[in-house]
């Protein structure tokens, strides 16, 4: 049995180089999505494949999942005169909760092609991913004296046909379209800012860039362009975040936006000091976006950012649309209850059963800008059959990924309603999505009895109890002693970042560009309310900054003057003018 890991690849496997299936184009190998040639040992065993699709896909009829097999069996027992013929075990073939083929298992090699039924083309998990369920059934491993071993290659895989559709901009669904997990066809994305921003565009930018990496788990790669520098293939070929004011981007004028920023708009009125987030399908690649932030001043360039980064906007008419007046109005942070009931996070009594590995996921929020205080703990109403091997079966609680707590079946508990209370470490909780998973191995006493189906089972009661106790997050405390050791700290010690000035040149992209990659890194594990990072040009770097913030400066030290002032303080200063750091007292110097 191969246990999926939470991304649900098998754990212990990572990924190496495809090997497209001959005669077929377009065809996604498991070893492309990191899966390894798998050995399933009957008389049973299960293995998960979990992927998604772009937005930018509409999958059509003639999906093919082709199975590459090698069974081997040793047995006492000969079905016919040519055992090749038949091992005497099943797969079952389910995909996205639609069983999709039973395969009568010959020994040896063996090719087999599926076509995926219409109704399986659609994703049933709550993340939105496809599912593919593949399961030995050797139930005459425990008829005769037989084993039976299946090699599931790797180069089995998939054909996806598709038409290219364009995504529909809907500012509720982000960061899709821009990003899905597990995606098959990951898509870049640019952020794009004026040729001459001013330092509360370009702080847009940076609040945007950390925006992202909190929202995707830093997996949505971003890069930084200006209008002068991007390419048309570069704008065909990737999603475009637009930041700045209207009047400094000329390229907003040739997309078809729901509102105007500079003018009355007849659905949505927009002042000049609203901040406006829109999204629209790209003028250059119908199969991408545009997100557009801004407004027709700085000010509002920055109330646009700083709500987008709360994670949560609120539209109108327009599900494309949404106009920010004030940011203390335009960002709720709504109290969730302390006691949440798993019912009232609208999950029924559920029950696993079966022979091996099986899984629950339960997922609940944490308003951003809340951590949790006192105790928290998690009572967990279960029960489960009276026929496991207690020695070898029982249940693990994570939350994510965090080990939490465990179950033992037993005798005593068997065929009643019992509760496990569970404590919960402060740092097993996040800001944002967590997902409670109950994960449960089921060993029967006989694995070949016929109640192994259905007779093992564990429900869980959806009565279960989770008690957390919220308040707003506080800055903390920072210590003057650092290192490289300790970053990101201190520049995430506040969790709105709002302590943080990036530092640039004026005019030059490629330090802007790296600073959003920075601040991508920084966004994942922030969790205050909005995000409100600074941005000040090298040659104007107010007192109030240097006295109070941590500055973090980007770009050549020829083109930051205040690199000079810290010649003293730095372990390798600078020259005037110069690029290259001198390290004192050394006898061996490096570049």
């Amino acid at each position: 049995l191969v246990q999926p890991s939470a991304s649900g690849y098998a754990q212990g496997q990572g990924p190496v180089g495809p090997t497209p299936y001959p005669g077929e184009s377009k065809f996604i190998t498991f070893e492309m999505l990191g899966l390894q040639d798998e050995v399933m040992i009957g008389p049973f065993a299960t293995s998960f494949i979990r992927f998604s699709t772009p937005d930018s896909w509409a999958l059509e009829p003639g999906a093919k999942l082709i199975l590459e097999l090698e069974t081997s069996v040793r047995s006492s027992k000969q079905f016919s005169d040519d055992i090749s013929e038949y091992s005497g075990a099943l797969m079952e073939v389910t995909i996205n909760d639609h069983v999709v083929d039973v395969i009568f298992l010959r020994t040896g090699v063996q090719t087999v092609e599926i076509v995926f039924p219409e109704e399986a083309l659609y994703p049933t998990r709550e993340d939105g991913r496809h599912s593919i369920q593949i399961f030995l059934d050797a139930t005459i491993d425990c008829l005769f004296d037989h084993e039976t071993a299946v090699l599931l290659r790797s180069v089995s895989g998939f054909t996806l046909p598709h038409q290219d559709k364009s995504p529909v901009p809907n500012l509720t669904f982000l960061p899709s379209p821009i990003y899905k997990i597990d995606s098959l066809l990951p898509e870049k994305a640019l952020i794009v800012v004026p040729d001459v921003p001013t330092k509360e565009e370009l702080q847009s930018a940076m609040t945007i860039a950390a925006s992202f990496g909190r929202m995707t788990e830093g997996l949505q790669e971003i890069s930084l362009v200006s209008p002068s520098s991007i390419t048309e293939l570069e704008k065909a070929n990737a999603h475009l975040i637009i930041v700045g004011k209207q009047n400094s981007l000329p390229l907003l004028n040739q997309v078809n936006f729901p509102a105007t920023v500079t003018g009355p708009n007849p659905s949505q009125k927009v002042e000049a000091s609203d901040g406006v987030v829109q999204m629209a399908v790209s003028p250059w690649n119908a199969t991408r976006v545009v997100l557009y932030l801004g407004g027709a001043e700085d000010v509002a360039v920055v109330k646009a950012a700083q709500a987008f980064s709360s994670g949560v906007l609120r539209v109108g008419k327009h599900a494309s649309l949404s106009v920010i007046s004030n940011i203390a109005d335009a960002i709720e942070i709504s109290d969730v209850p302390v006691d949440r009931t798993l019912a009232s996070l609208g999950y029924v009594t559920q029950t696993l059963s079966g022979v091996g590995y099986n899984a629950f996921d339960y997922e609940f929020i944490v308003p951003l800008g809340k951590e949790p205080t006192g105790d928290s703990f998690f009572d967990l109403n279960y029960s489960h059959s009276a026929i496991f091997d207690y020695d070898a079966s029982g249940a693990v609680i994570f939350l994510n990924d965090e080990i939490l707590g465990s179950i033992r079946f037993s005798a005593e508990t068997a065929n009643q309603v019992s509760t496990l209370n569970i404590n919960i470490p402060a740092y097993a909780i996040r800001s944002g999505r967590n997902v409670l998973s109950v994960q449960a191995e089921f060993v029967p006493i006989d694995y070949c009895s016929t109640l192994n189906n259905d007779g093992l089972w564990m429900s869980v009661n959806q009565d279960s109890l989770l008690h957390i106790s919220l308040v707003d997050v506080n800055p903390i405390a920072t210590s003057l002693e650092r290192d490289l050791g300790t970053f990101p700290s201190p520049f995430t010690d506040s969790p709105t970042l709002d302590k943080l000035g990036f530092v640039f040149p004026s005019d030059d992209v490629s330090s802007w560009a790296l600073g959003a990659k920075i601040a991508t890194n920084l966004g994942q594990g922030v969790i205050g309310k909005v995000l409100t990072p600074s941005v000040f040009f090298a040659d104007n770097i107010p007192d109030d900054a240097r006295t109070n913030m941590h500055l973090l400066m980007v770009g050549q030290a020829s083109r930051l003057p205040i690199i000079i002032e810290l010649t003293d303080k730095m372990p390798a200063g600078f020259e005037p003018g110069s690029d290259i750091a001198i390290e004192d007292g050394i006898e061996i110097s490096y570049n």
